[in-house]
């Protein structure tokens, strides 16, 4: 029971710490009561949508591009390998999805006036299908690797987001999507 739930542990827990960072340095008042709950349902929606559809997207056929003799590299050099080709992968997702031909499934993400941790939910199905196959894309490079680096880049994802989603003054961008999300300005697609 308890690995069904440490997922839900590490979610909240992370989530508990960025609230507090959005309390000490907040950048704009967000009234929680009156968006919490939305962004709550939004969250069951995201969870119910993602395990609905992860069984298929991780069945989405990519060739095994990693060389055969690739499983004896070093752990840490799969993770640049695999960190870059996600991040690139993202990076070119998101751009896609701030043009006008694919903005349809990300304006829900933006479509609120306010920025907060938990803001990162708000997505549609396509835009989980494609922001998921970035991951599948650079998952061969992983070949080898134990089960306990898929939990850790699950909690860095979890971090990421809520770090790109924060209301706070810091505008500092990790390894991850390369244009942060900003809580000082509003996002709108490319035409």
């Amino acid at each position: 029971m308890f690995e069904t739930l440490l997922p839900y542990i590490i979610f909240w827990g992370l989530g508990l710490l960025a609230f507090a960072a959005e309390f000490l340095f907040p950048a704009r008042q967000v009234v929680y009561r009156s968006v919490f709950l939305r962004d709550l349902v939004a969250l069951g929606v995201y969870n119910v949508s993602f395990n609905f559809l992860l069984p298929y997207t991780d069945r989405i056929p990519i060739p095994n591009y990693a060389p055969a003799g690739f499983s004896a590299i070093p752990v840490g050099y799969k993770l640049f390998l695999f960190y870059i080709i996600e991040d690139f992968g993202l990076y070119c997702v998101h751009r896609l999805m701030h043009t006008k031909h694919l903005w349809r499934t990300h304006k829900w993400h933006h479509y609120p006036n306010y920025m907060y941790w938990l803001a990162g939910v708000r997505t549609s199905i396509p835009h989980i299908i494609l922001f998921n196959f970035t991951f599948v894309a650079a998952r061969p490079v992983l070949v080898g690797v134990p089960s306990l680096v898929f939990q850790l880049i699950a909690v860095e994802h979890i971090f990421r987001n809520n770090w790109m989603h924060m209301n706070v003054l810091l505008e500092i961008c990790v390894v991850g999507v390369a244009d942060c999300h900003s809580s000082l300005s509003p996002h709108s697609p490319q035409r």
